[in-house]
């Protein structure tokens, strides 16, 4: 007797629960009323373009000492990385550019 009782109690529950989830509030179809296109235009530092220097020449490189040349590779990776380094963070304020709220004049 106690089992059907128990069937039947989570049986209840389980369809009260049911059809609780399918009421809810109805949405006929949804309108655009408006639709507003913001231009923001990059500012020129963030786009501008800078050439990184030339490497030194093979005849110069070869006559340096094994340390020198060591060196010089350290030194210039390091600007090549640096440069890279600005350039990602003008990327970065690029993307976030479009991310901020609208600003009006």
């Amino acid at each position: 007797m106690k089992s059907i009782y128990k069937s039947l109690f989570f049986s209840l529950v389980s369809i009260l629960l049911l059809s609780g989830c399918m009421m809810g509030p109805k949405v006929d179809k949804l309108e655009m009323t408006e639709t507003k296109y913001v231009y923001r235009s990059v500012p020129e530092e963030l786009y501008t373009y800078t050439v990184p220097e030339e490497p030194m020449k093979l005849n110069e490189y070869i006559q340096l000492s094994p340390p020198e040349k060591e060196t010089y590779l350290i030194n210039y990776s390091a600007r090549l990385l640096s440069l890279i380094q600005v350039y990602q963070i003008n990327f970065d304020q690029i993307r976030n550019l479009q991310k901020s709220p609208e600003t009006k004049p």
